[in-house]
């Protein structure tokens, strides 16, 4: 559009997907420049977690007399995963992190920095976990490998950035960690959707560091969590096996 390269004057339907994420990113006033080049519009469909705030001025600005429609869930067929969370010191992270994953797998990482997740994963492997990262940083043909591995069960781990917590669905993962504790609730709930899927059941494994117990529990609460922050030494985790 920038560029002059492309006209958007004939399109007639648009769709906004994720939009509560695009705005917690800072991305809806480019969403608002895409629109108002969509001169012919007719429908505009928008998805949304949740549907106020900046969203909602979407809304208001940008569709005419909308229909709202909700999904919800069916908790009768509904298996929630158990939520563990470790109090472990920054230092002992990983070494923490390679022991669980000899255990239970595959399993989901996520890092909070791109740089972070490809450390990580270097030092995963060096400790025998096969794993791959997945990022921004990393080209499509890239990412499309990562997760080609990872979905064929090649690799037992997958490393990556919040880029990973929507959008990329995969079955039967075991186990999502919480490397890096999320930026609030709302990235904690969808890091941790990525396991107990489709009626199976899952394990979610935070690793808080000592000075973090309080931010910890809050996001507990704000999440409806009843979880202990506990020392991860003896406990067995061969049940999620």
């Amino acid at each position: 559009l920038a560029s002059g390269t492309v006209r958007l004057s004939e399109i007639e339907r648009v769709v906004i997907d994720e939009a509560d994420r695009m705005a917690d990113m800072g991305f809806l006033p480019a969403v608002r420049r895409i629109l108002d080049q969509t001169t012919s519009r007719t429908q505009t469909v928008l998805f949304s977690a949740t549907p106020d705030g900046d969203v909602g001025a979407i809304v208001r600005e940008y569709q005419s007399d909308p229909v709202r429609h909700e999904v919800t869930i069916d908790d009768s067929d509904t298996v929630p995963a158990d939520h563990l969370f470790w109090s472990v010191k920054r230092e002992d992270r990983t070494d923490v992190l390679a022991r669980t994953l000899a255990t239970v797998w595959p399993a989901v990482v996520f890092c909070r920095t791109r740089h972070g997740a490809e450390r990580l994963a270097k030092q995963l492997e060096r400790t025998g976990v096969s794993t791959v990262a997945i990022h921004g940083g990393r080209s499509q043909q890239q990412r499309t490998k990562a997760l080609a591995d990872f979905t064929a069960g090649r690799v037992q781990a997958m490393v990556a950035t919040d880029v990973a917590a929507r959008g990329i669905h995969v079955d039967n993962v075991a186990v999502v960690v919480h490397f890096d504790v999320p930026e609030d609730h709302k990235a904690y709930v969808h890091r941790s959707g990525r396991t107990a899927r489709a009626g199976r059941g899952g394990l979610v494994i935070s690793l808080i560091e000592p000075n973090g117990h309080r931010a910890a529990r809050r996001m507990q609460r704000e999440v409806g969590i009843e979880s202990t922050i506990d020392d991860p030494e003896g406990v067995d985790l061969s049940a999620h096996a």
